[in-house]
């Protein structure tokens, strides 16, 4: 059984928890963080010293952080080819795609633009800044536009782990109000991915809590 700590809300948690349910792992799940607190305790920070989520323990396994980590634990643990290949090149081809989500697109996405839009009161919003953020947002989303109108999915042809860390900001990203440059590629494959169920289950969630909050 996984046991995993971090409210639903935080788009890491939502990484992780989109790739156990497509994995169709057991877990459960307790809130932490943001409005629900928890992640400053002295039982937490033994488990993560940096007291932010998630924080996944597998059984009685030492706990793990750092949502990139837990997903390639994941995946050599519980996966296979393609989601995650044994086969050490197409391994590498799955996480090259996958750290370069998470450093070009995940992480030039959440602070720069989600925080800004979603969670800074409308009174405060530096739309100038969105604006440059979005700019440079959108050199990256141009290579994924052209990686996917040849691919179906970011890594090749079939699902893997590498559409957990590019796809889980994306139902944001189509959600909130921003302008949005024409990316049919991107738009098909965002369509793709909503009709997963564990997408749908664990991606697709209300951030309504988190208006106007500032960030942690």
């Amino acid at each position: 059984m996984l046991t995993i700590w971090g409210r639903k809300t935080s788009s890491n948690v939502q990484a992780l928890m989109w790739c156990i349910g497509e994995l169709e792992l057991p877990f459960r799940r307790h809130d932490v963080g943001h409005r629900y607190g928890g992640n400053e305790t002295p039982e937490f920070l033994a488990m993560n010293p940096n007291g932010t989520v998630p924080v996944l323990k597998d059984g009685d396994g030492e706990p793990l952080w750092e949502t990139g980590a837990i997903l390639r634990y994941l995946g050599n643990r519980y996966a296979g080819a393609p989601f995650w290949p044994q086969d050490l090149r197409h391994r590498t081809r799955v996480d090259k795609w996958a750290e370069w989500s998470k450093i070009n697109i995940a992480q030039n996405f959440t602070a720069p633009i989600f925080w800004r839009v979603v969670r800074t009161a409308p009174e405060d919003r530096d739309d100038a800044a969105i604006g440059a953020a979005m700019r440079v947002l959108g050199k990256s989303l141009d290579i994924a536009e052209d990686q996917l109108s040849r691919r179906a999915f970011l890594a090749g042809d079939e699902f893997t782990l590498a559409d957990i860390q590019f796809g889980h900001v994306l139902y944001r990203y189509f959600d909130i109000a921003i302008d949005r440059p024409n990316r049919s590629a991107l738009q098909r494959y965002y369509d793709r991915l909503t009709v997963r169920p564990a997408f749908r289950e664990h991606v697709m969630v209300s951030y309504e809590e988190l208006r106007g909050s500032p960030a942690e």
